[in-house]
């Protein structure tokens, strides 16, 4: 198209310059003055591209999930239309924290400037009686916990004096005695045979009763393990009821709800209710301990026995030539024997020795919380008296001060919340058609990626794409401008430049400025992107 224009131009000018082969002006002569020759300006001649008046490409400001798309291809919105929103509810959450933040510290310097209400100085000293209340209760169960562990040693200085070592020697005679007796009975030609089976049954007699005492002393154990996480449940379920009823007499005495109590009162009272919880647990796992060591107790001892009744036939198969109810009689002696030493310090005495001695620790664990108890208790008075002191006196400029800097924090932080709320709604930034929509909700969608294109189609242009440096300078705003189209070329519109672009750019190695260029009127056949050739009416340089 630009070179057609250059060679008509071309063609005109030689024309308008050179007579015919054989015709001559009449009355021409030889002195005659010849016509000057007509040029016609060179047309600065450029491609270009239909456009919108305004267009843009939107992205998100915020990454994340698409909670909504509010808006679909070809709708016609105004500025400030609300066009696609990122899932808030995190960022709503944080403004609701933050403005909580500003009510906060707001409410804080305003308790520094106006100072303590007899109303809080009345709440102050009425916890300071409770916890001086406290810390008498907590000091008599401190006495009532020594008592319980005087009683609990005395407890296991009566089991542990209750076999002495004479009846323990006297049973060890007996089981001696016996155990001759067979071996009397037993004795004449014997075979290695009968010696290996006498010896492997008398072992397996002994691992039996090891199993009963090492099975039955864990029994016993697991058993004490229960019976003391109960007692500490108990104690935690009893410091958590007065607690919990502390707590209701304030609110009563003071008009007060939960959510208003002191927070020191509510976290007392939650961490009471844990410590019931742990000790639930703490029992849970102490019952299931205890019914595993019972259930292995019983399976530990009945495989040993087993074993004994095996060996114990195999045995007696090579006894043939014994008298057997004499043999017999000397074993059920010795087994008899050997019980009633086992129930002298075996499993029985050791259990009752566990369990004297389990009471003596639990109580001891008892006296040490209340104890802490104690400590804990005067702490608190010593803490609502330093609060009374700093309620009744004036504030310092640096409280002060440093009050009022964090409230500016606090609205700050609000502000900042509140606009990246903002940020998660994407809006128009002016009246026009929507003309791409690439989200789709509950996609994650990126910052980098162009969510929706935006025009506005009240009034076209056309952009230059390949206006050179050595053109551009023929070329001011306000030149009458001629445009043709390729898609209709009986197309041709009058138009005048509006813009040119200040800095220009590279465009395969050439240096090219874009030109915007207003159309007088226009056609309705014309599409955005079209391509188009503007020939521009030059300046004289």
């Amino acid at each position: 198209m630009v070179s057609s224009l250059l060679i008509l131009n071309l063609v005109l000018i030689l024309l308008s310059g050179c007579p015919g082969d054989s015709e001559t002006v009449p009355g021409a002569g030889e002195n005659a003055t010849p016509l000057p020759v007509v040029q016609a300006p060179d047309e600065v001649i450029a491609d270009g591209e239909v456009e919108p008046i305004h267009s843009v490409e939107l992205r998100l400001e915020l990454s994340g999930i698409i909670d909504e798309v509010l808006v679909e291809e070809g709708q016609t919105v105004e500025e400030g239309t609300q066009l696609i929103r990122v899932d808030s509810r995190d960022l709503e959450m944080s403004v609701e924290e933050a403005q909580a933040n500003l009510s906060q510290a707001r409410a804080d310097y305003d308790l520094l400037i106006e100072g303590a209400t007899t109303e809080e100085i009345a709440a102050i000293e009425a916890q300071i009686r409770t916890a001086e209340e406290y810390v008498r209760i907590s000091e008599a169960q401190v006495g009532s916990a020594e008592a319980e562990v005087m009683r609990s040693q005395g407890e296991l200085t009566r089991v542990q004096g209750k076999v002495t070592s004479s009846d323990i020697a006297a049973a060890q005679a007996e089981v001696e005695a016996a155990r001759a007796e067979l071996a009397r009975l037993e004795a004449g030609p014997k075979t290695t045979e009968v010696q290996e089976s006498q010896a492997a049954l008398d072992q397996a007699r002994q691992d039996l009763q090891e199993t009963r005492d090492r099975l039955s002393a864990a029994k016993t154990q697991a058993h004490t393990e229960m019976l003391v996480a109960a007692n500490l449940l108990r104690d935690q379920q009893a410091n958590y009821s007065d607690i919990y009823w502390e707590n209701r007499e304030i609110e009563e005495e003071y008009g007060t709800t939960s959510q208003n109590l002191d927070q020191r009162y509510k976290d007392r009272e939650e961490q009471a209710l844990r410590y019931i919880q742990n000790a639930e647990y703490e029992l849970e796992q102490a019952r299931i301990a205890y019914d595993n060591a019972r259930q292995g107790e019983i399976t530990g001892v009945a495989a040993a026995e087993a074993r004994v009744r095996e060996l114990e036939a195999r045995h007696q198969e090579l006894l043939n030539g014994t008298d057997a109810d004499e043999v017999a009689t000397a074993r059920a002696r010795l087994r008899s024997a050997e019980a009633s030493l086992a129930r002298l310090q075996g499993a029985e005495r050791q259990g009752e020795l566990t369990s004297a001695q389990a009471g003596v620790e639990g109580s001891r664990a008892t006296l040490q919380q209340r104890m802490t108890d104690v400590e804990r208790a005067q702490s608190d008075v010593e803490q609502y008296r330093a609060e009374l002191a700093k309620l009744m006196a004036d504030p310092r400029q640096s409280e002060l001060d440093r009050a009022l800097a964090t409230l500016k924090q606090r609205e700050v932080a609000l502000k900042q919340a509140r606009l990246t709320l903002e940020k998660a709604t994407l809006t128009a930034p002016f009246d026009g058609t929507v003309v791409e929509v690439n989200p789709k909700e509950g996609e994650w969608f990126g910052t980098g990626e162009v969510a929706l294109i935006l025009a506005d189609f009240s009034d076209w242009k056309i952009e230059t794409t390949d206006l050179e440096e050595g053109e551009i300078v023929k070329v001011r705003e306000g030149s009458v401008v001629r445009i043709t189209f390729d898609a209709i070329p009986d197309l041709e519109l009058p138009g005048k430049v509006v813009s040119i672009q200040g800095i220009g750019k590279n465009y395969q190695g050439d240096i090219v400025y874009e030109v915007t260029i207003s159309p007088d009127q226009w056609d309705s056949r014309l599409r955005w992107k079209m391509t188009a050739t503007v020939a521009i009416e030059p300046i004289e340089l």
